[in-house]
């Protein structure tokens, strides 16, 4: 038994009208303020239709805002090809030509910007927020006394006494006759465990050290 070609009629049309009705969502889903999460929808578009020229200049636009001119060019450029009259689809390929030839603009803080805020969040954060900025500050100034104390009190208030040692004697190092940093050692040494204590009664002997040579040298005591 054969059906008539009409029984097909409402399927197909309803068929027709979702796919225009899919077509329809992904043209007003590529659109340039919603950013590179616009992309899959101005791809899904272009595919179904390569030369949709609000769509191309939609695409184009995106790809320039996020500083990709390379890839609006190439975009462009294959769509020219195909529609060489096109003046919009020209003069958007001269656009992003131009901006592929400039050089890419730092749209970030600046390296010395990141530094102040890493060596700010170092000083003001605890636990290991404060120990992983301390991190990335410490690469830059690897012999900042203020880092390294505050870095030592990260790992002291996560009870990492041994680590914070290391770290106050590192400061130590770099400012002797700091009192602070003296008590500080002291303190983390007395926390370390007592399976530990060759390196406990080491670092005491180096504390006491320290600290005499420190008052020598502020009395002129110091014999060479």
């Amino acid at each position: 038994m054969k059906m008539a070609t009409s029984d097909y009629s409402p399927l197909i049309i309803l068929i027709l009208f979702l796919q225009l009705l899919s077509e329809s969502l992904w043209a007003a889903s590529c659109d340039r303020s919603q950013g590179a999460t616009a992309i899959p929808s101005c791809r899904q578009v272009l595919q179904n239709k390569p030369q949709d020229v609000g769509t191309l200049v939609q695409y184009a636009n995106i790809l320039l805002d996020l500083g990709r001119a390379s890839e609006a060019v190439e975009l462009l450029e294959a769509s020219h090809g195909k529609s060489p009259t096109n003046s919009t689809i020209r003069l958007k390929l001269s656009d992003a030509r131009e901006a592929a030839q400039k050089p890419a603009k730092d749209s970030g803080p600046s390296s010395r910007t990141m530094q102040k805020l890493s060596v700010l969040r170092c000083k003001t954060r605890t636990g290991q927020s404060a120990l992983e900025v301390c991190n990335i500050a410490l690469k830059n100034q690897p012999q900042d006394v203020s880092l390294l104390l505050a870095k030592g009190d990260a790992f002291m208030s996560l009870n990492r006494a041994t680590e914070a040692a290391q770290t106050y004697r590192l400061a130590l190092a770099q400012d002797k006759a700091n009192s602070e940093i003296q008590g500080k050692l002291k303190l983390a040494v007395a926390k370390i465990p007592e399976k530990r204590a060759p390196l406990v009664i080491a670092a005491a002997v180096e504390i006491e050290q320290i600290v005499k040579f420190s008052n020598a040298s502020i009395d002129g005591q110091v014999s060479y």
